[in-house]
Order: structure tokens, then sequence, then C-alpha cells
């Protein structure tokens, strides 16, 4: 009958030896850990999605949009509807269309690495008063960059994005381009672009050259509004894409796009008569969405329960 062995450390530093069983020592091997494992989420919640995984998202959306919206047009054209010059309601289902095909392909691509959560993209709670200075901080530089750019091009600032839209046709047309830019246009760009795309840039780029590339393709996005607009549009964009650095949280950016867009929608010369009372009710309730709904998800969180530790062998 075999003995046990008594307790200890192996020769020259090696494992501990364990029981003899049938005549043959067993040596218990301890667990190798690689040294260069990373975590799968970074500080900020964001899986380490590959650094191209956006451009190929926005990519995708491209291609996604070209099939989809030319069978559209057809269809439009065969039911009388005048492609060239659509009425808002056809402007603003195209849109929505855009919208709706860049979060899926956001969505699905990401998908490819890791299950997407909200919190991946950002939408998580962020300490109030921190966030509120750096919003008060990246506002201020972008509207004094607009009005020194305004200053020194004061024709180039005009942007068309209304006049296209068609929001001053009719009373449904003034509350449905409302809600499209103040409301969607927030949430799904900054979704997209801050949410998706600059954080799996974030993955291989440092901070100042994924911020440059985040900004100069959200600006780029927007060259159908005005080509001379792109430029205050690219450093919005950088700064939105700073904030997000700072806050770990796309809901200040978010709060701050549809004060950026009700501005434009009921204060700038290009806004329809009227504008300004859709704009403000629709802009008061984004921002109190902002404040509260990450305070209240964080509350709602309940903790699942803890395994207990596995019992010693």
């Amino acid at each position: 009958m075999n003995e046990l062995d008594p307790p200890g450390p192996g020769p020259l530093g090696g494992p501990a030896p364990g029981p003899a069983l049938g005549g043959r020592r067993h040596v218990v091997e301890p667990a190798v850990v690689p040294a260069s494992a990373e975590p799968p989420e970074r500080a900020d919640g964001a899986p380490r999605w590959p650094f191209w995984h956006g451009l190929a998202a926005m990519a995708l959306a491209a291609v996604m949009l070209v099939a989809l919206t030319i069978p559209t047009l057809l269809v439009a054209r065969l039911l009388g509807v005048a492609t060239a010059r659509p009425g808002p309601a056809f402007t603003v289902a195209l849109t929505i269309l855009n919208d709706a095909v860049l979060v899926g392909c956001a969505v699905g691509v990401a998908a490819l690495t890791v299950r997407p959560r909200l919190r991946h993209f950002g939408l998580r709670a962020t300490p109030l008063w921190p966030a509120v200075g750096f919003c008060a901080l990246g506002i201020g530089t972008y509207f004094v960059f607009g009005g020194v750019f305004g200053l020194l091009y004061p024709e180039q600032v005009r942007q068309t994005t209304l006049d296209k839209l068609g929001a001053g046709e009719s009373t449904a047309a003034l509350v449905a381009i409302g809600v499209l830019l103040v409301v969607v246009a927030p949430l799904v760009e900054e979704f997209f672009f801050r949410g998706f795309l600059y954080r799996s840039l974030r993955t291989r780029l440092p901070i100042p050259l994924a911020a440059l590339v985040g900004g100069a393709v959200f600006g780029s996005v927007h060259l159908s509004t005005g080509a001379a607009a792109t430029l205050p549009l690219s450093v919005l964009g950088v700064t939105f894409c700073l904030i997000v650095e700072r806050t770990g949280s796309l809901y200040p950016v978010i709060a701050l796009h549809a004060i950026v867009n009700a501005l434009a929608y009921s204060v700038s010369p290009e806004a329809p008569d009227g504008s300004a009372t859709v704009a403000l009710p629709l802009l008061a309730a984004m921002l109190a969405g902002c404040l509260l709904l990450p305070r209240l998800a964080r509350r709602s969180e309940v903790p699942g329960p803890v395994e207990p530790a596995p019992a010693p062998v």
C-alpha cells in the first residue's frame, strides 16, 4: 500500500508532486495564462473590434443602399412620383431607409466579434458634471471655429439640407423633418460614427488619429448638404470623438448633436417659418432622455446570482 508524499514544492522549484496513484507519481501542472492576453473589452466598455470593422460596415451600407434605392426609385417612377424633385414624404422615407441600413450594418459587422450590447456602442451612464464640462468645451470650440469660418467664407457655409427635404411645404413635413433632424439623426449618426466607427478605429489607432479619421468620414458623408460645410462638420465630428473618448458614453454627444441640429432647424437663415415651435420641444425631450435614461437603466440593473466557488479537490 503506497503512502502519500508530504506536501511541499517539487525539486528545483517545479510543481508540487501529488499522491502516488497506482505506483506512478501524479504531477499537478499549474494553469498557464498567456502574458499577452488582452481583456475582451476596453475600459470604456467597447469590445476590441478590428479597426477596419467600422469602415467595412460603412462600405457594406453603401452597397446595400444602392441595391435598395435603385428598385425603390424605379417603383416610384412607375407610380408617378417625381423622383427628380421628390416630396417631403418620399425624401423622409429614403432617409429613414438610409438610417436603418446604417444601424443594421453596424450591428451586423459588430456581431462578427462578439454579441452586441448597448454598452459596447457607448450607451452607458457617465458622471454628469464632468460630461457637462467636456460638452461645454467641445461645443464652444465648434461654434468658435464655425464663426471664424463663416466670417472668412460667408458665401460658403450655407447648407441645402432643409431645401432638399422640403421642410416648409406643409405642417406635416415641418413636424416630420423636425423629428428626423432633432431625434433620428443624432441617435443614428452617433450610434454609427462615434459608437462603432470611432471605437473600432481606436482598437489600433491613437486617439488623435482615430478622431481625425472619424471626423473626416463624418464630414464627407454630409457632402450633399454643401461642399464647404463639410469642413465645419468634420471639426464637429472630431470634437464629438474626443468627448466620447473622455466620457466613455454616447449620451453627451447625442445631446450635443440634437442641440446643433435644433439650432440649425430653428434659427438658421434657411429655417422655415414655425420650425422653432417644432424643434425646441423635441430638443427638450432629447435632453431629458439623455439625462434620465442612462440613470434609470443603471438603477434597474439587478446583479445576477453569485456562483459558489468550486470545492477544493
